[in-house]
């Protein structure tokens, strides 16, 4: 079985620290997904709640969940929002089933990463289509890849502008 871990935190924030709260999450998942091991990290916002937030962090093995620990941004994440917290926060831990290994993350570098680890069966879903079905010459402009989300009802808060 597959060793990635995906980990999911719900946060319900004190009324008034929503804004507090996403800066120091997006700071926390900018530098995550520098990290060796990371796949991606989400940071999401309900839409009905600007107050509850979901934390998606997918990581490539047990140790990289274990070595985001202890490195120093996660700890000043932890201390930044600890008085933003209404309620201790919940996470949830799972192993994904779909998509495959190779396809979390975006652009054209994590897909030559995952293509090099993953069967001939996952390789042939790595490669960009363009809407019509075509390949697209260009992969290096084509920024993700596009698949079902089970997040259609939140707002993604992107660590991108």
């Amino acid at each position: 079985m597959d060793q990635m871990r995906v980990t999911t935190v719900d946060v319900a924030c004190v009324p008034g620290t929503e804004a507090a709260f996403a800066a120091a999450s997006i700071a926390n998942a900018r530098s995550s997904v520098e990290e060796e091991d990371n796949a991606r990290f989400d940071v999401l916002q309900d839409v009905g709640d600007d107050a509850k937030f979901v934390l998606v962090e997918i990581y490539d093995s047990p140790e990289g969940v274990a070595a985001h620990k202890e490195t120093a941004h996660y700890a000043r994440w932890r201390d930044d929002v600890a008085d933003a917290m209404a309620v201790p926060r919940r996470a949830g831990k799972y192993v994904p089933v779909y998509p495959w290994r190779g396809l979390w993350g975006s652009g054209a570098a994590a897909r030559r990463k995952a293509s090099a680890r993953s069967t001939p069966e996952e390789a042939s879903f790595l490669k960009p289509r363009r809407d019509d079905g075509a390949s697209d010459e260009n992969e290096d402009e084509v920024r993700s890849i596009s698949h079902w989300s089970p997040y259609d009802r939140v707002r993604v808060v992107n660590a991108d502008p």
